[in-house]
Parts: structure tokens; C-alpha cells; sequence
């Protein structure tokens, strides 16, 4: 009787799973509208025509969810953050990994008295 195979091996020899990203898959919609052959998008994309088809399926979902992040107006998005509010968050971080550290059980409770938290 042949020895059982163990799961690592045969993790190994799965392929790995590609995921599109928004960006791709909105380059692939406007291939197929441009080309109208979704056999064609599938070769240059070295994909099966099921995955091409499923994307073509969901295309209003994918088009509706790159307009929400992306407005039409916006160049670039730009998120300001205080650097105060940074730099004490980083202390905090800090200071309970370093409690953590010494074995020091840090609950909310603690943390308000030693002024952490408010």
C-alpha cells in the first residue's frame, strides 16, 4: 500500500488563486466592450472565458463600486491627520506593547488611570 500523502505536499502543488483588483477588472470590461469577444479578453488575459463572463455578469456592481471610491471630480485624495494625535497614538501603542511585554494586564480601566485613554 503507497504512503499517504501529507497536506503539505499537497498544498504545494495548488495554484494559487489570482484576484483581480478594481482597476483590472474595469480594463478588462472596457476590452470587452471594445472588442465585443469575451474569447478574446480571456487569451490576452491568460484567463478562463467562466472568469471573463463573471466579471462581464457583475459589471454594474464593479462600475458602481470604482465611482464610490474614486470621485469624478477628485485628482488625488489626501486624508490630514494632526501629527499630535499621531504621535501620541504611536506613544500609546508603544507603551501597551512594552506593558504587554512585562506580563502587566492592561484593560480599558487601567489605561484611563494611567491617562491613556480618556
Amino acid at each position: 500500500m503507497a504512503p499517504k500523502r501529507c497536506a503539505s505536499e499537497t498544498h504545494h502543488n495548488r495554484r494559487q488563486k489570482k484576484v483581480k483588483t478594481l482597476q483590472e477588472k474595469i480594463e478588462i470590461l472596457n476590452m470587452i466592450n471594445k472588442l465585443q469577444s469575451i474569447a478574446a479578453v480571456a487569451r490576452f488575459y491568460n484567463l478562463n472565458e467562466s472568469t471573463i463572463r463573471s466579471i462581464k455578469k457583475k459589471e454594474a456592481d464593479i462600475r458602481s463600486a470604482v465611482a464610490v471610491a474614486n470621485p469624478v471630480g477628485a485628482k488625488t485624495l489626501h486624508q490630514l491627520r494632526d501629527p499630535y494625535v499621531s504621535r501620541t497614538e504611536h506613544a500609546a501603542f508603544l507603551w501597551m506593547q512594552n506593558s504587554y511585554k512585562k506580563g502587566i494586564a492592561a484593560d480599558t480601566s487601567f489605561t484611563k488611570e494611567m491617562g491613556v485613554l480618556r
